[in-house]
Order: C-alpha cells, then structure tokens, then sequence
C-alpha cells in the first residue's frame, strides 16, 4: 500500500492545470530525487524503476522538441495507473 501512495504523487507534472501552463518538471532536481530515493528504497521493485527509467525517456524527448509535454504525461499516466492497477488486490 505504501507504494501505491508514493507512486500515486509522483507524476511528471500536475495533470490539474490546463494545457496552456502545463510545465516541464523533467530537470526539476527535487523530482529527480525523489524518484531516485524511491529507486533506491525499492531496489527489488521492477515497476518503480520502470517509472523512472520510462520517465527519464520521455524527458529527453520532451526537452528535445521530439514530444509534446501533454502526450509525455499522458503516456507516463497511463504506465503508472497501470502499475497501481496491478498492484491492487483483485476483488
């Protein structure tokens, strides 16, 4: 259940703001961190190194003008609602 709350806060970015203020957290060093301690306090933890590995792909791309920042974080939410998913106990 910790888990599901540590990767449920550590998105790239808000997905409350508009398309219009979205912002680039991708060099944002506190983020970064974060997600490195996470690594690091779930060594064993494939699917959270996945996130940030997967993370770090979509943030060359977005710093390099290949991806627009609204599909990186659409595409980062949709691996981490599919890690929480299975991580959920099936009913």
């Amino acid at each position: 259940m910790r888990q599901l709350v540590i990767l449920g806060g550590c998105w790239l970015i808000p997905l409350a703001l508009p398309a219009a203020e979205f912002e680039n957290h991708c060099q944002d060093a506190g983020t970064n961190a974060v997600w490195d301690r996470m690594v690091h306090e779930n060594a064993g933890d494939f699917e959270v190194r996945h996130l940030r590995d997967f993370r770090a792909a979509l943030c060359r791309q977005i710093n390099a003008g290949e991806l627009p920042i609204e599909e990186g974080i659409k595409r980062f939410e949709a691996q981490r609602r599919d890690v929480i998913a299975d991580r959920l106990p099936s009913a």
